[in-house]
């Protein structure tokens, strides 16, 4: 898959967003795997955190893979979708900024 410039941008900007809120990347994980409308399942307030260990290990699989990806090697790793790391990030971060302004 060929992602655009912006499209690398916008993912590192995620990952970046990730690394400095880490107590957020189980929720981003959850999100990608529910998809939308995944925190109007759960409740906002009320994130589930079942199987955090994986999804703990799924973000560190799509760390892998866009690090592999935006070095211009050829990732071994089963390939993610960074359109829905973007969105994921997106939805979980305005709901954080939310809670936190």
């Amino acid at each position: 898959s060929n992602l655009s410039p912006e499209d690398h941008a916008q993912a590192g900007e995620a990952l970046t967003f990730l690394q400095s809120r880490p107590d957020f990347a189980v929720h981003v994980a959850e999100r990608m795997f529910y998809g939308p409308g995944y925190l109007m399942l759960t409740g906002q307030g009320r994130i589930a955190r079942l199987a955090q260990e994986g999804a703990i290990q799924e973000l560190r699989h799509i760390r892998q893979v866009l690090d592999e990806t935006v070095a211009g090697g050829e990732t071994t790793a089963t390939p993610i979708n960074p359109y829905r790391l973007i969105e994921a990030v997106t939805e979980i971060r305005s709901v954080v900024e939310g809670q936190d302004g």
